[in-house]
């Protein structure tokens, strides 16, 4: 199984975003809750439905909710909203299969995005579903969220980022990210499930 490190989390934020946006800042609420965005589907009742809602991503799991997300509490800058009907979607090399998962609580914070600067939500935790595999902690929600480092480590090799939305799906990679080993200009190489633990080298004083 793909070793994520915790880390790799925290370094995604120090380099692509700003500190300090509210989890229920109203343009952070907004984006969350995008009809043309991520995770929140309000016509989605079933899994065929979920599925193809999730097939303009090229993420391998995607997480869909039901119903607008709302702030319930706020605890250390992150949000937790109310439990509602979600699915899980994983993908395969052509569609997504998605699992009815019961009813899960939504978790997430707001940044600034430094390219666009504009504020937004990043899904922090899916949790308490009444399917306990549809539980996903932050190291599980780093790939689901869309972000490619721009430097990074496989076991003992380092990788640049040459491309960041390249159909993979023929090679059952992990998501759109290309990368090419150091040391071999012209290499190409994008990820799928191992065993190698990965890091994020972005920061690589941290």
């Amino acid at each position: 199984k793909l070793t994520v490190l915790l880390c790799l989390c925290l370094q995604f934020w120090k380099t692509n975003c700003d500190d300090g946006v509210a989890c229920n800042n109203l343009e952070v609420i907004a984006n969350l809750n995008d009809p043309k965005g991520k995770h929140v589907c309000t016509t989605c009742t079933d899994e065929q439905e979920a599925a193809n809602f999730s097939s303009t991503r090229t993420v391998p799991t995607n997480t869909v909710f039901t119903k607008d997300i709302t702030e319930v509490t706020m605890d250390n800058g992150m949000c937790t909203g109310h439990a509602q009907k979600t699915f899980s979607c994983n993908r395969t090399r052509t569609t997504y299969n998605c699992t009815n998962c019961g009813k899960c609580t939504p978790v997430w914070i707001g940044y600034k995005d430094k390219k666009d600067k504009k504020n937004k939500a990043h899904l922090r935790e899916v949790k308490d579903c009444e399917d306990p595999a549809c539980n996903k902690p932050p190291g599980e929600l780093f790939y689901e969220e869309g972000y490619c480092c721009q430097r990074k480590s496989v076991g003992e090799f380092e990788y640049n980022l040459i491309e960041s939305n390249v159909q993979t799906e023929d090679w059952n990679c992990l998501n759109g990210c290309v990368y090419e080993q150091m040391g071999y200009s012209g290499s190409r190489f994008c990820f799928s499930q191992g065993s190698k633990t990965v890091k994020c080298l972005d920061n690589p004083e941290e």
